[in-house]
């Protein structure tokens, strides 16, 4: 079993209702994966980090890690 953080920002926040999470995973998964699992949803748009690190949605999760989703920031 896994035990990872997950953080959340901007409107992913809010959809979650809190900006961070300790879950446990029974099995590996990607970060792709994972948001899907969270948000029922695709991930079109959405960066991930592990350990503060911008990382591809392929990439594993790990035992541990720190994961945070990042929606496209609007500006202006």
């Amino acid at each position: 079993m896994l035990e990872i953080t997950v953080r959340y920002f901007a409107h992913l926040r809010e959809k979650r209702g809190l900006s961070e999470e300790t879950i446990r995973l029974p099995a590996p998964c990607t970060v792709a994966e994972l948001y899907q699992q969270i948000f029922s949803s695709d991930c079109t748009g959405i960066r991930f980090a592990i350990d503060a690190a911008y990382v591809d949605a392929d990439t594993m999760v790990v035992d541990g890690a720190e994961i945070a989703f990042l929606p496209p920031m609007g500006g202006g």
